[in-house]
């Protein structure tokens, strides 16, 4: 199948496969969307953290299984040789986040998160590659309060 082309300059008119363009109103819808969850979590004293879109692949790899590890997109950074991999999930980032920046802080530690990931498509179940997530990490609380909080704020979150 033939990617469609701009017939002035010979470029891609569409993004690659699995990747999508927002344009009005649907992007304003999403933006809304994330600025609804985002004020959400603050409420319940989330502060809100940012990653980059990529990472050092031991860090994503750490805690994944095979099939997981075979869905990440890797590169080689041309800066350092070390082999890089997009974002396919926040939690092994706030993990190291948190390691670096609050290691002398006392916990527990409530982070939020907003941005997008990138997977390979496995599958019929999978259309789009890119998927906008929005969430939380609650780290430190004992027990099943941690839990509690985290069923409660998204609760609130989704009405």
């Amino acid at each position: 199948m033939s990617t469609p082309r701009d017939g002035e300059f010979g470029l891609p008119l569409v993004p690659p496969v699995g990747m999508r363009d927002f344009v009005y109103p649907e992007s304003a819808e999403r933006a809304d969307v994330g600025r609804v969850l985002l004020e959400t979590f603050a409420r319940y004293g989330y502060d809100l953290v940012v990653t980059p879109p990529f990472e050092h692949q031991e860090v994503i790899e750490r805690a994944m299984d095979d099939a997981a590890r075979a869905d990440l997109l890797r590169f080689v950074d041309p800066q350092t040789g070390d082999v890089a991999v997009l974002r396919a999930d926040f939690t092994p980032q706030i993990a190291r986040l948190i390691a670096a920046h609050f290691h002398d802080r006392p916990g527990p530690w409530r982070l939020a998160y907003r941005g997008t990931v990138i997977r390979r498509r496995r599958g019929r179940a999978r259309k789009h590659r890119q998927v906008v997530q929005a969430g939380i990490e609650c780290v430190g609380v004992g027990g099943p309060d941690g839990d509690i909080e985290a069923l409660n704020l998204c609760t609130e979150a989704c009405v």
